[in-house]
């Protein structure tokens, strides 16, 4: 009916606070354009909540790097997560659904060994010489090592690694500026692997350790993420809770404060 048609956020609105889950939109079809308005035939499926509820542990497979739960939990890809459901339904392919065991029960997967012979690969010479290098310098300018210097006032300057123009108050003495993303990528990645695999409980030898790798350097915006990793990394050994998704969002919000 033309007449009682629903915007589709309102719909799925709708079907929240009515209390159902696992909301899948399956088709989306051009119904007819009224006065200049485009209406679709939409079909989805949606589950009622059951008295009792289960617990399942999941993992999310991907595309992106994760995905919230009807409750607000986040799932991120790649990390075992229980889930609380009242549904009695297996999950899609975007999800592992484990057992006890950790083996894969929603899906049928086949074991491949299959072993060749790498193709032949040509070097351009010419053009790996052209290509700016990716070492970083730990102390000063992360370029060339020269002394920073901190202006009055902001400029535009692009940044040696990603070419990104931007506004900053900071560059060396031979005008190199590194973005705060470039500065801290290298590191940021070494921090979270390393927290999640580590059973430190002391904070200062934890933090030591981390600091001395060569991808961390001196100054810079790494910190704001690298002490409330180790803070949560050796309260998770201490207490026997699981903080991978604490270290997570703790190391995604640092790298957004920058200086």
């Amino acid at each position: 009916c033309i007449g009682g048609a629903m915007q589709e956020k309102y719909l799925f609105y709708m079907l929240e606070n009515l209390g159902f889950q696992m909301i899948h939109l399956k088709k989306r079809f051009p119904y007819r354009i009224v006065k200049g308005y485009t209406f679709y035939a939409v079909t989805y499926s949606a589950y009622k909540k059951g008295r009792k509820e289960k617990k399942k542990n999941v993992v999310y497979r991907g595309p992106f790097k994760a995905v919230v739960a009807d409750d607000g939990k986040i799932i991120y890809r790649g990390i075992k997560t229980e889930i609380h459901s009242g549904i009695d339904k297996n999950l899609d392919g975007t999800f592992f659904e484990l057992n006890e065991n950790g083996a894969v029960i929603n899906i049928d997967q086949e074991i491949n060994c299959c072993c060749g012979i790498a193709p032949e690969v040509t070097i351009n010479l010419k053009k790996i010489e052209d290509i700016k290098t990716t070492e970083k310098f730990s102390q000063d300018c992360m370029v060339c090592g020269a002394k920073l210097q901190y202006l009055e006032k902001s400029i535009q300057q692009s940044c040696y690694f990603c070419g990104r123009k931007l506004w900053t108050n900071t560059i060396c003495t031979n005008e190199h500026f590194v973005c705060d993303n470039c500065h801290s990528q290298d590191a940021l990645d070494f921090i979270k692997n390393f927290c999640l695999n580590v059973r430190d409980k002391d904070m200062i030898a934890l933090f030591k350790k981390i600091r001395a790798h060569p991808s961390v350097p001196m100054h810079g915006p790494e910190y704001h993420s690298l002490v409330p990793a180790v803070i949560l990394t050796v309260y998770g050994n201490l207490s026997g809770q699981n903080t991978a998704q604490l270290i997570f969002d703790a190391i995604h919000r640092g790298k957004t404060i920058s200086g």
